[in-house]
Parts: structure tokens; sequence; C-alpha cells
């Protein structure tokens, strides 16, 4: 499983390498360790291959940030599904970092986790490179839909993003 999500790219890579930590440290029960997977393939699906966005998975992540904590319906200092920091956006690249919760109490929504975090990269990417694009997505997401309502052609331009040479 680890050589099918280093096989997707750099990102991959980082992905499984991170994930290959994990599993030496032995910290972590089997439960952590299967969302710790179901995330990183998650992570390593949504990002582009050429992202170079660092994936840390971690006990449990705090709330740090008032306004996401709102928009989650949390408070500050609880515990929340995950977090993501940019570090640098060009076009060569993004680097970043996404931390991810092992919490058991989140686990149900694991995968969700990251694929919001992983989001947040992508509208990063198209704010510096696609303006248009990341008014256009911005302006056409909700609270609680799914990815079958979005707009046709705002899923042709997720699926079409490239960075650095690679989809």
């Amino acid at each position: 499983r680890l050589d099918k999500i280093a096989a997707r790219g750099g990102q991959g890579r980082i992905v499984a390498n991170r994930l290959r930590s994990l599993l030496k440290k032995n910290d972590y029960n089997p439960t952590q360790l299967y969302y710790a997977f179901q995330m990183g393939e998650v992570v390593s699906r949504v990002l582009p291959k050429g992202a170079k966005i660092d994936v840390l998975f971690v006990p449990s992540v705090k709330a740090t940030d008032a306004d996401a904590a709102a928009a989650s319906g949390i408070e500050l200092g609880e515990d929340t599904g995950g977090k993501y920091k940019a570090y640098d956006v060009r076009q060569s690249g993004l680097r970043g970092l996404i931390t991810l919760s092992l919490n058991e109490d989140l686990s149900s929504v694991a995968r969700e986790n990251a694929a919001h975090e992983a989001f947040h990269v992508i509208q990063d990417m198209l704010r510096a490179f696609d303006p248009d694009a990341f008014n256009l997505i911005n302006n056409s997401f909700r609270d609680n839909m799914r990815i079958d309502d979005l707009d046709a052609s705002i899923l042709r331009k997720l699926k079409t993003l490239k960075t650095d040479g690679e989809g």
C-alpha cells in the first residue's frame, strides 16, 4: 500500500515516507494507523503531484485560529481534524504543511478532514496562479455541500490543475 501511495509522484513519496515513519515509531494503535493510511491516500490523490506539501500525522490538533474554529463549529482549543499552513507558493510548486489528527474521536470524518485540508492547498494554488478560477470556486462552495453539487465546469477545472508540469 505504501508503494502505491509513493507511486503518485513527489507528493505521494512525501506522504508514504511520513506513513513509514509512523509505522516505525510504534506509538499508535492499529485504529490510528488505519486512519493515517486512509488520510494519506486522500491527500496523495487530491494534491498535485508536485505540490511538495509535508504531511504530519499527530495524536491531536487543537484549534488555534478563531475564524477556522468558528467555520468548523468548534471553540478555540478544542480538537480539530487538521490544519494547513502555506510556506511558499510559486510556479515551481507549493511548500506547506498539513497536520492531521489521529484523535479517535474524529476518526469517522478522517478522510473528509484530509480532503478539506488538501483543498486549502488547491485554494492557495488557484489564488496564486488562476485568480479567476479561485474566485469562481470560492463563490461556488457552501456549507454541507457534496462534490456532486458542484457545477460541472468547476469539476473539470479541478481535475485539470497542474503544477510543475505534473497533474
